[in-house]
């Protein structure tokens, strides 16, 4: 990648969106071999910065801190479509993947100044938010507004 610049757009559209590398290598205008290279090498980086900084969210619900400071609180469920390529037909000048998609999905819990805390494990899209809670339960502290959606009714009352 020629410049630094470019280095962070790269790692965060490729976490946000999935594409295929092939599609993502295009995108920035290099192979797919240099784009998997980069994939690996950005990911640490930006993994050991996060954890550095403080702002990685926990990923267990047993150490997660919630202090009165923090008087509101969101539990949310975020779902991602993620790319399953079946098969790989290759023309003249084009090439065609046929995928399909499944959705995993994580329940998170942030501030209202959009700080993540917690980040659940990642689940099957098909499994309900209200398991995922109750597998993995956070305690609140007394005094603690907690915003949910019905996905979650009864699991915080």
């Amino acid at each position: 990648m020629p410049y630094v610049t470019d280095k962070l757009p790269f790692i965060l559209s490729y976490l946000k969106n999935n594409p295929l590398q092939d599609c993502h290598a295009t995108l920035f205008d290099m192979t797919q071999p240099q784009c998997n290279d980069q994939i690996h090498l950005l990911s640490d980086i930006l993994l050991k910065t996060l954890r550095t900084s403080g702002e990685l969210p926990e990923r267990n619900h047993l150490r997660v801190k919630i202090c009165q400071a923090d008087a509101k609180m969101y539990c949310l469920t975020e779902r991602k479509d993620r790319w399953n390529v079946h098969g790989i037909q290759r023309g003249k000048n084009h090439v065609i993947a046929v995928k399909k998609t499944h959705n995993v999905k994580n329940d998170l819990l942030c501030t209202p100044d959009k700080r993540i805390l917690w980040l659940s494990k990642t689940y099957d899209g098909h499994v309900h938010d209200k398991k995922i809670v109750d597998e993995q339960p956070l305690s609140f502290p007394t005094g603690i507004t907690l915003w949910q959606d019905t996905g979650f009714f009864r699991s915080y009352a």
